[in-house]
C-alpha cells in the first residue's frame, strides 16, 4: 500500500512514468498539487518517510475491530470462538477447526484469520439465513483433511425438497402433538426463530437424514438462547465424537 507523494495523504492508486505513486492517474489534478514546486523535473513530497509511514500504519489499522468490538457487537460470535490477542503482534487470534492440526483448540493452539473469514464466520452464525458455517482453517491442507468439512459422504446430499418435507414434517407432527412448536430446550414459540436440527448428524448416519424421528426444535442462530448451538453442537460434540444425540 502506497501514499500519495504529492501530499494529500490518501491511498496512491496510480505509478507514474517518474516513479511516483499518486491518488489520481494524473498528478494535475491531485488536490495537493499546488503544495509543490518542480526541482530538476521532479515533484518534492511533502511528507517525510517517518511520517509516510505513520499514514500507512494508521490506514492499516483503521476500520479492524479490537477484541472488545468483537464482544460488544458480536456477542455470539465472541463467545463460540474465544477470541484472543497475539502478545506480539495485537492481531485477533482463533482455533484451527481440524482437531489434529496444531492451531487447534484441541492442542491449544492458534492462528490469525484473514478479515474476510472473520466476517463470513460471523455471518454465518448471526445472519438468519446463515448455515453455521465457514469454519476457521489456518490453512487448504487442515481444511480438507478436517472431517467435518472435508469425509466419504460429503458427495451425498438431499435436495431441497426432500429437505423442506422432513422439516415440515418435525413441525407438523409438534404441532399436532402441542397445538403450535416451540424449542425442546427452553420452549421459545417464535415459529421464525426455530430450525430443526439433526439428532444423528447427515455426516455421520446419513440413511436418517430424512427420518423425521431424527427431526428435533431448536432456536435458530438469530434467536436469543441459541439453543442449536449450545446444545446441537457445544464443545462435547466434537469433530472427531459427534453426538449421536443431542449434547445436553
Amino acid at each position: 500500500m502506497n501514499i500519495c507523494h504529492y501530499g494529500c495523504g490518501k491511498i496512491a492508486k496510480f505509478q507514474l512514468k517518474n516513479g511516483n505513486w499518486c491518488c489520481s492517474e494524473f498528478y494535475t489534478q491531485c488536490e495537493a498539487k499546488k503544495n509543490y514546486g518542480k526541482k530538476n523535473g521532479n515533484y518534492k513530497r511533502k511528507f517525510s518517510k517517518k511520517t509516510i509511514q505513520k499514514l500507512k500504519d494508521s490506514l492499516r489499522g483503521k476500520g479492524k475491530l479490537t477484541i472488545n468490538d468483537y464482544k460488544e457487537k458480536h456477542p455470539f460470535f465472541y463467545e463460540i470462538e474465544g477470541l484472543k490477542i497475539h502478545p506480539e503482534t495485537g492481531e485477533i487470534q482463533v482455533h484451527c477447526k481440524n482437531h489434529k492440526c496444531k492451531n487447534s483448540k484441541e492442542q491449544d493452539g492458534w492462528f490469525t484469520p484473514t478479515s474476510s473469514q472473520i466476517s463470513e464466520r460471523i455471518r454465518q452464525l448471526e445472519h438468519p439465513e446463515g448455515n453455521d458455517g465457514s469454519y476457521f482453517y489456518c490453512c487448504d491442507e487442515c481444511k480438507q483433511d478436517c472431517p467435518l468439512y472435508n469425509n466419504k459422504i460429503t458427495s451425498i446430499y438431499n435436495t431441497a425438497v426432500e429437505y423442506n418435507a422432513w422439516r415440515n414434517e418435525v413441525f407438523r407432527r409438534q404441532e399436532k402433538e402441542l397445538g403450535y412448536n416451540e424449542c425442546e430446550i427452553c420452549g421459545n414459540a417464535i415459529l421464525n426463530e426455530l430450525i430443526v436440527h439433526h439428532e444423528k448428524p447427515k455426516k455421520i448416519n446419513f440413511i436418517l437424514s430424512l427420518d423425521p424421528d431424527n427431526g428435533i426444535i431448536l432456536c435458530g442462530a438469530n434467536s436469543k438462547n441459541k439453543c442449536h448451538y449450545k446444545y446441537g453442537h457445544k464443545d462435547e460434540c466434537s469433530t472427531v465424537n459427534i453426538a449421536n444425540k443431542i449434547c445436553i
